[in-house]
């Protein structure tokens, strides 16, 4: 027989399996070791609405070629044409060449996160609470609590 799928790659097949039987309407994957390889790196451009890649620094340093630029050419290998390719400030000026010239050997748009995306707070109401996010902190202010205004006494979870 061929090779035995690691756990990873059970699990993230049954994740998988599961949200689409679900029909979850939007995925955030993150990949689990690299890119080109992963077992995240399953779906077409058509089926993504864009692809991330942080700073690269040596994580996974040994599985992944022993160097910074082996770690860029895996995770470059997650962008794909036809969807938004998003890269994050990268400290090595060799990355960024690296990043940029993939995206271009494979027709990649190339979206700089500093220069081109833009956060704004999300605000909603529900169940009797105000709601807000900004960047990756959740804000949470029950609707009319006494005192001080609901910005200011509102309880702070990271998601």
């Amino acid at each position: 027989m061929g090779c035995k799928p690691s756990h990873f790659e059970v699990l993230t097949a049954l994740a998988f399996a599961h949200f689409a039987h679900v029909k979850v309407d939007v995925m955030v994957v993150e990949a689990g070791l690299g890119g080109v390889t992963d077992a995240t790196n399953v779906f077409s451009a058509s089926n993504l609405a864009a692809s991330v890649i942080t700073t690269i620094d040596e994580e996974h340093l040994e599985a992944l070629g022993g160097s910074i630029r082996s770690i860029a050419q895996a995770k470059a290998g997650i962008m794909k044409s036809g969807c938004a390719n998003i890269v994050g400030q990268q400290v090595l000026d060799d990355v960024s060449e690296l990043l940029t010239c993939h995206a271009n050997a494979v027709g990649a748009t190339l979206l700089d996160a500093a220069e081109d995306i833009s956060v704004f707070p999300v605000r909603t109401h529900v169940e009797g609470a105000d709601v807000w996010q900004e960047c990756d902190i959740i804000h949470w202010a029950p609707a009319g609590a006494p005192g001080l205004p609901e910005e200011e006494t509102a309880a702070l979870e990271h998601w």
